[in-house]
């Protein structure tokens, strides 16, 4: 497939829609508040796959943007992919609530068998995109909860798309453990309308010093359809805030059985606009990251194995 008419098929297909929700979304902003108030330390959505329970403050606008490669190994067949750049737009309404544009990424796919025979397959082609928001619910037992809704937009091609306007939702949920450490979990239903599943997070998160953050994260989903299976995966990584409104991140993750790939890497970084020249307060220790790397997981459910 010629990956020069992949971008260009994909941009006149998207310049429309980006056009018309930055009108809507941006549109209501007002200027003025955004010069008088301090929203802190900017608080990511990636790179891990636990949603943080907190939205984007009212007259920000966010954005986040990846790279992930995964590996995976069946008999003496591999597949390898590179995903990029996995985005997520984030404008912050008010009254905790922001409205998110995700799109998973341009797919670069290479699968060979080792053998008697040798093949080699190259594919280029686009991902899936989403919209949807996120709603501060308000504490609950000593934590912050938030709800997280959103609808697939069918734009990529062949096994990774879900080649149908199909809604998700999820609970999040962050605890505070003192002034270093954090746990964050969701659960919720994702792929309602094709292969329902139940995904599943829980990540620790800690603050090593004003400027950077780790965590390890269990994640997973379980299938809610016939014949679809489980699966499991363990991973980690650090983040470094290079300043209030900028954040640089790594993670490294396994697959814990045969459905969930093998194994995958990743890294990318986000800013908030406006932007403040002000780098991260000696004084103060950043919240600690517990957010997602969001196309991988929809990837790995396109391939999840039947159940025998």
């Amino acid at each position: 497939m010629n990956t020069i008419a992949v971008y260009d098929g994909f941009f006149a297909h998207l310049r429309p829609t980006i056009l018309l929700l930055f009108m809507v979304l941006v549109g209501p902003l007002d200027p003025v508040p955004v010069v008088a108030q301090d929203p802190g330390s900017i608080v990511t959505d990636r790179p891990d796959q636990t949603e943080s329970a907190e939205s984007v403050p009212a007259g920000f606008i966010q954005l986040e943007l990846g790279w992930v490669f995964t590996r995976e190994e069946n008999g003496n067949e591999t597949q390898e992919i590179h995903s990029l750049p996995e985005t997520l737009l984030r404008v912050g309404m008010g009254h905790g609530l922001e409205v998110r544009l995700g799109f998973s990424g341009f797919v670069f796919e290479n699968q060979f068998a080792t053998g008697e025979s040798q093949q080699n397959t190259d594919t280029s082609e686009t991902g899936d995109a989403e919209i949807g928001f996120k709603y501060e619910l308000g504490g609950w037992s000593g934590g912050q909860v938030a709800f997280l809704g959103d609808i697939s937009i069918p734009m990529g091609q062949s096994d990774f798309s879900n080649q149908y306007v199909d809604p998700s939702f999820r609970l999040l949920v962050a605890h505070s453990l003192g002034e270093r450490l954090s746990l964050g979990y969701n659960i919720g239903v994702e792929d309602i309308r094709t292969k329902m599943k139940a995904p599943y997070t829980i990540a620790l998160g800690v603050s090593l010093s004003n400027r950077f953050g780790a965590f390890i994260e269990s994640f997973g989903a379980f299938g809610l359809t016939e014949s679809l299976g489980a699966s499991h995966s363990l991973d980690g990584g650090f983040t470094f805030l290079a300043s209030d409104a900028l954040q640089f991140d790594v993670n490294v993750g396994v697959g814990l059985n045969e459905t969930a790939e093998d194994w995958f890497i990743g890294g990318g970084f986000a800013f908030r606009l406006p932007h403040k020249d002000q780098s991260p307060s000696l004084n103060r220790v950043p919240k600690s990251r517990l957010s997602r790397v969001t196309s991988r997981g929809e990837h790995e459910s396109k391939r999840s194995a039947d159940l025998p």
